[in-house]
């Protein structure tokens, strides 16, 4: 009998930024953006190698990996991989940007800024390297990155975003 893990259960275990962020970014996938499905997969893969090393595995990722077990039951019930896993691209992938997939990109543009941050970047603009490096990996604009991160209230909202994180 197959098992699903339910969003509730996985709340109550944390808090629930991250568990909507990883909720968004599976819905992108969905939606077609095979970028953000590659990234869920590196995620769970991040959860495993966690749980394997006996720690405790973060929520987003929980979420993550009943993402990969909901598509590995797919593909066992013959629905192709590629498709399963959200990285099929017939009929070609969205081109326009969502409120949803505006955000996470507005996350993405944030951790990328504080990885950089963190890794002691020395560049006088760490939030255009952000962008920079986002828009290579999505294969989009500098404009379009600029414009989501923009969106939602960039690094002013991101460093309250990311205190609110940190304090929860």
């Amino acid at each position: 009998m197959e098992e699903k893990i339910t969003d509730e259960a996985i709340r109550a275990t944390v808090g629930m930024p991250l568990v909507d962020l990883a909720q968004i970014n599976i819905k992108c996938a969905i939606d077609g953006y095979t970028d953000v499905a590659r990234e869920i997969i590196k995620q769970a893969i991040v959860g495993i190698k966690t749980a394997i090393r006996g720690e405790p595995i973060d929520a987003e990722r929980l979420i993550y990996l009943a993402h990969i077990a909901d598509a590995l039951q797919m593909i066992l019930n013959d629905i192709q991989p590629k498709k399963a896993l959200c990285l099929s691209t017939e009929g070609g992938s969205p081109r326009k940007h969502t409120s949803d997939l505006n955000f996470c990109v507005f996350l993405e543009v944030g951790m990328a800024y504080s990885r950089y941050k963190k890794a002691g970047g020395d560049a006088n603009k760490p939030v255009g390297v952000s962008i920079e490096n986002i828009a290579r990996n999505r294969r989009t604009s500098k404009a379009n990155i600029k414009k989501a991160w923009e969106e939602f209230g960039g690094l002013h909202a991101w460093k309250q975003i990311k205190n609110e994180l940190l304090e929860s």
